[in-house]
């Protein structure tokens, strides 16, 4: 996954990437990107939410739903510069 989506996953962006692990083992993330937009001619910055995935056998537990939460809570709390 790293390959198809470079912006995603590399070290620049490290603290944009939740996850939940269970004994060294990863079984939910949820990946974030902030961006520049333009929105009729105003910039703005975007936040683009993807990868969001969590072990079968982890299903249900709400882990997936407690990454994004921690994820929208960062970039709430922080300044968009």
């Amino acid at each position: 996954m790293p390959e198809q989506y470079p912006h995603l996953f590399n070290e620049d962006n490290r603290e944009n990437l939740r996850v939940c692990m269970d004994g060294g083992k990863c079984v939910s993330h949820v990946g974030m990107t902030v961006r520049d937009a333009s929105l009729f001619g105003c910039r703005i910055k975007v936040c683009c939410i993807g990868a969001v995935s969590t072990d079968p056998e982890y299903c249900g537990q709400g882990l997936a739903s407690a990454c994004f939460d921690d994820a929208r809570a960062k970039r709430t709390k922080r300044a968009w510069t």
